[in-house]
């Protein structure tokens, strides 16, 4: 019978002690343990953590690792800025899971050309993520002044997954020539594509083409569309622009669903000044603001060739044209909602005679403007919005009750604009 010796068994007793460790996460530190984000990343395996002290680095192309955590030290964009310097995109994944987390970071001076290097070089300027799985999750990231020549001049996310951003910014990046200046996404036939934006912030970007602020599209054949839904939470759309369609989103060929969202000021200069939905499976826009927006047919919403459903929203002060119009068997259904003070016109076209039915109605929303310059689209207490102003007995709009009825003036837009921060 063999018997093993004391250091056979002693060796045995060591793996084992050792076994969990060789498996454990680890977490890498920029840059005390690697010098840039770039060779954190080379040296993390899935499940570790790269932790990047605050500070600037100028770095571009750097290549995210599917499921790794890349994180600033303080997880706030503050902490760290990325700057590309116009040298090429900042970052790019490919295959993210749900297990791969960006967060706290400020990536700016990325320019996605056709000059570049790497795949699809000329999409993306900030972020470029493909054939993600259920992530990459970006939370508390800021996308600032970033360009593409095409699509995508912030974020580009494409082809299926489940993309999702939280608390991001998408300050003044620009799709010079095509679509999505804040973000694009387009997703594959078939394909379970639902990108997500949840309290994320779209301002002052500008798309050459359409959706100033962000454009999804999916890819139809065969007489059939994709399942893909694109969603925004909370979201805020504030002064977006596009040389055509959608000036703060646009919809081609997917659903799309809004809630509590907030658009002022953004501008199309052909149609849908927030919004066009073209030819899209599904579209809802639930508890929204929009006001101020402009556009030279729908000064808020243009729906081609597709149904949308409109409830407890303001769609107020439109600029050049009526609220909502509709093209190619396109139709808008409204429920307790306040349609007014749209330069085109209220109730016409395609939603005339829908006022006065399902709780919708044209009155002064009485933003809170002046009284509450924090949070100016907020309503008073005798607005008609307000729960107990309404035949619906429902907030009405993305902003509670946030002044109190002391010489309530008319509200108009321009002096809104005046004060909005």
């Amino acid at each position: 019978m063999r018997r093993d010796s004391p250091l056979r068994n002693g060796i045995a007793v060591a793996l084992l002690v050792l076994a969990p460790a060789l498996g454990a996460a680890v977490t890498i530190h920029v840059p005390d343990d690697q010098p840039t984000i770039q060779e954190g990343l080379d040296a993390a395996s899935a499940g570790d953590t790269v932790l990047v002290a605050c500070g600037v680095y100028a770095e571009h192309d750097i290549g995210m690792k599917t499921g790794v955590w890349l994180r600033s030290e303080m997880g706030d964009p503050l902490c760290v800025t990325i700057d590309a310097q116009q040298e090429g995109r900042v970052m790019w994944c490919e295959g993210a899971d749900g297990q791969t987390v960006i967060q706290g970071f400020t990536m700016t001076g990325g320019f996605a050309t056709y000059a570049g290097s790497g795949r699809h070089s000329h999409i993306g300027g900030g972020l470029y993520c493909d054939d993600s799985l259920d992530g990459p999750k970006v939370i508390d990231c800021v996308f600032l002044k970033n360009e593409s020549v095409s699509y995508g001049g912030g974020v580009h996310c494409g082809t299926s997954g489940v993309p999702f951003f939280r608390r991001c910014r998408f300050i003044e990046n620009s799709s010079l020539h095509a679509a999505g200046g804040g973000a694009y996404s387009t997703c594959g036939l078939g394909e379970l594509c639902t990108p997500v934006f949840k309290q994320c912030v779209f301002e002052g970007n500008y798309a050459g083409e359409s959706g100033g602020g962000c454009s999804s599209y999916g890819v139809r054949g065969g007489g059939a569309l994709t399942r893909a839904v694109v969603e925004f939470w909370d979201c805020d759309f504030v002064g977006n622009d596009c040389g055509g369609s959608g000036g703060a989103l646009q919809a081609v060929n997917v659903g799309i669903s809004v809630d509590g969202c907030l658009f002022a000021g953004n501008d199309a200069y052909y149609c849908g000044g927030v919004l066009r939905v073209f030819n899209s499976v599904s579209a809802v826009l639930a508890g929204c603001t929009l006001v101020g927006n402009e556009a030279m047919r729908g000064s808020s919403v243009h729906a081609h060739g597709t149904d949308i459903e409109i409830y407890r929203s303001i769609l107020a002060f439109g600029i050049d044209d009526e609220a909502v119009t509709c093209s190619v068997g396109g139709q808008a259904f409204l429920s307790c909602t306040n349609v007014y003070g749209n330069e085109g016109g209220d109730w016409v076209g395609c939603i005339e005679g829908q006022e006065a039915v399902d709780g919708n109605f044209s009155g002064d929303p009485l933003f809170c403007g002046e009284q509450n310059p924090d949070l100016p689209y907020s309503i008073d207490v005798e607005s008609p919005c307000a729960p107990e102003g309404n035949a619906c007995g429902v907030l009405i709009g993305c902003r509670n009750v946030g002044c109190g009825a002391s010489n309530v003036s008319a509200t108009t837009w321009g002096k809104l604009k005046a004060i909005y921060r």
